[in-house]
């Protein structure tokens, strides 16, 4: 449909024109044209194949695109005690026994930590059903939760061959240790002198403020890694030592539980313990289950309070939305490796973001 001819002196381009008169007439509009070109069309259709070229190949080579990731990232943590114990001996040592030392104390965790999850595995199979019918008979909103099927669900989940079976096959071979430890070696001598190199792209100006940015990152994230670390494995103690304390079968599991969801800031500790409690509350008192509801929100006031200001001001942390959505998209994709290793990613990723911002507010590199 036509429109009105444009006025002498207006701009191109289909802009609306208003004159400073109130009248409908001073409004008018011009004609913008659209031209699809041939490169245009190729361009969006060579995107496209370009996107699922990447996604197959991608999908194709995940497990290993995941042990390299794995294996940078514990390089990166690892590097710090490689970097003091050169300091002793020839460096190419250091990186030996360090490597050593890491696939020995986790083969040695592993391997038994394993014998003691699947013996309590065992036991949570047989009473955690009988616990919740339990709870439900009490309590009315333990019915409404439905959660003798939520539980039955969980056991129908645990006695699912392929998980045990897969996991104790990937442990029993000496290859799940080997490459892992060849992998970070690899990383440990050669990863610097590949950030070097990324550096060296750069415009020589730049070079300076982004070693500096990069490494202020690192630091930043080991830093909250360790705090991460160290409360999980506070929180697993506790809450296992006192689910010992009142009788339950499967104190180490239930800890262990409780440690690694409790990561999760602001509310990680609460939904961790909850297992503890339910069945502390079911098979053994309520008021077995009050001390652990206590001693969880003791810890969760602490992390909140104490920890978490504190880790905020000095080295950034991770909120708990984003922990959580990363978290599950990782699981559901890769299990719960893919979880670990995603959300010690995101440390690293708002690290970076929180050190670009620092930057950018005082106007010189972190």
């Amino acid at each position: 449909m036509p429109s009105p001819t444009q006025p002498p002196g207006a701009p191109a381009g289909g802009q609306l024109l208003t004159e400073p008169s109130t009248s409908a007439d001073a409004v008018v509009w011009t004609p913008t044209f659209v031209r699809v070109r041939p490169s245009s069309v190729l361009l969006v259709f060579g995107a496209v194949i370009a996107a699922v070229l990447v996604r197959n190949v991608f999908v194709s080579a995940h497990r290993t695109i995941g042990w390299a990731f794995a294996t940078a990232l514990l390089a990166v943590l690892l590097a710090p005690l490689v970097d003091r114990l050169g300091r002793h001996m020839p460096r190419f040592l250091a990186l030996v026994l360090t490597v050593a030392a890491l696939a020995l104390v986790s083969a040695g965790l592993w391997g038994g930590a394993r014998a003691t999850i699947v013996r309590e595995a065992e036991h949570l199979k047989q009473s955690a059903p009988t616990a919740a019918a339990t709870l439900e008979q009490k309590y009315s909103w333990a019915k409404k939760a439905d959660l003798t099927g939520r539980v039955d669900s969980l056991v129908a989940h645990l006695n699912a061959p392929s998980t045990g079976q897969q996991v104790g096959r990937a442990a029993g071979t000496a290859s799940a240790y080997f490459v892992p430890g060849i992998l970070v070696l690899f990383m440990l001598v050669y990863g610097p002198k590949m950030v070097a190199g990324g550096l060296a792209q750069l415009p020589e100006s730049r070079q300076a403020g982004a070693s500096r940015l990069l490494s202020a990152t690192v630091s930043d994230a080991r830093a909250q890694i360790l705090i991460a670390l160290s409360q999980a494995t506070i929180v697993g103690f506790v809450i296992g030592g006192l689910s010992a304390a009142v009788g339950l079968e499967a104190p180490f599991l239930i800890g262990l539980v409780a440690g690694l969801l409790g990561i999760v800031p602001a509310l990680g500790i609460v939904l961790g313990s909850l297992p503890a409690i339910l069945l502390a509350t079911a098979l053994v008192s309520p008021g077995a289950g009050l001390l652990l509801v206590v001693a969880a929100v003791i810890l969760q006031a602490v992390q909140v309070v104490v920890v978490r200001p504190r880790m905020h001001r000095s080295v950034g942390d991770v909120g708990p939305a984003l922990a959580v959505i990363t978290g599950l998209i990782a699981y559901e994709l890769y299990g719960f490796g893919g979880a670990f290793y995603a959300y010690l990613s995101l440390i690293f990723v708002m690290a970076f973001v929180r050190r670009v911002g620092m930057v950018r507010d005082s106007g010189v590199p972190a």
